[in-house]
């Protein structure tokens, strides 16, 4: 029996559904990017499902690192110009990710598609995935008086690419903020 286009043969908690493929996205760039990719359970104790890894490197830090709490949405919510995402975070995972840590952390927001059948289309001459990530480093943001959640704002030029993830990790290397 088929499946129709728009609904999947096996039911999905459609959270875990955004959790496993936005898994997906962040490994392919990490992986473009020559990098390592350490995944965690997805508990909150300290906010972290991904440490990203390098080997070696130019600067004082060798072998530099990020850590990120991952997230995905596929209602994204931008402001009226279009230059930030809006995401609201838990605030547990905004005060611990805007803590002073030694490893740099950084909150990865994947925007999906609303209709899942839109987020991987495969061919043999390519495979693709639908939307785009955005990154931030919440190190040094200021204390909020919230008690759920914190809007974040981030910057709609920041994609996580294969490319940004270099420029990070050299400024880890060179012991840079982010």
């Amino acid at each position: 029996m088929a499946s129709s286009p728009l609904q999947r043969p096996f039911e999905v908690d459609p959270e875990k559904h955004k959790e496993l493929f936005s898994r997906a996205y962040i490994h392919a760039v990490i992986s473009a990017a020559g990098y390592t990719a350490e995944f965690h359970n997805a508990n909150d104790d300290h906010s972290v499902e991904v440490m990203i890894k390098a080997r070696g490197g130019p600067g004082p830090k060798l072998s530099p690192r990020i850590e990120a709490q991952l997230k995905a949405t596929s209602r994204p919510v931008f402001n009226k110009s279009g230059t930030h995402l809006h995401f609201p975070l838990k605030q547990k995972n905004y005060d611990d990710l805007r803590g002073d840590n030694s490893v740099a952390n950084i909150l990865l927001v994947v925007v999906l598609p609303f209709a899942v059948t839109d987020w991987l289309t495969c061919s043999p001459e390519a495979v693709r995935l639908c939307h785009c990530c955005y990154w931030i480093s919440l190190a040094g943001m200021p204390t909020t008086h919230n008690r759920t959640k914190t809007v974040v704002r981030i910057p709609r030029d920041q994609l996580f690419t294969p490319d940004a993830l270099d420029d990070m990790m050299l400024k880890r290397a060179r012991l840079l903020p982010l």
